[in-house]
């Protein structure tokens, strides 16, 4: 079973995983992609156009 899988086990039996966080196992898909972080994304200057989606 995968990191991924794991988690995903967790949260359908549990409701809650004391592994990780779902999202982690995307980060490096969603930074490939452009996305950022919620962290650097409240840097962005005013008026900064973004996507969300």
């Amino acid at each position: 079973m995968t990191a991924a899988e794991a988690t995903a086990a967790d949260l359908d039996s549990s409701g809650a995983s004391a592994t990780a966080h779902p999202a982690q196992h995307l980060r490096a898909l969603l930074a490939s992609q452009g996305a950022l972080p919620a962290r650097e994304a409240r840097d962005l200057a005013d008026q900064t156009r973004v996507r969300v989606g």
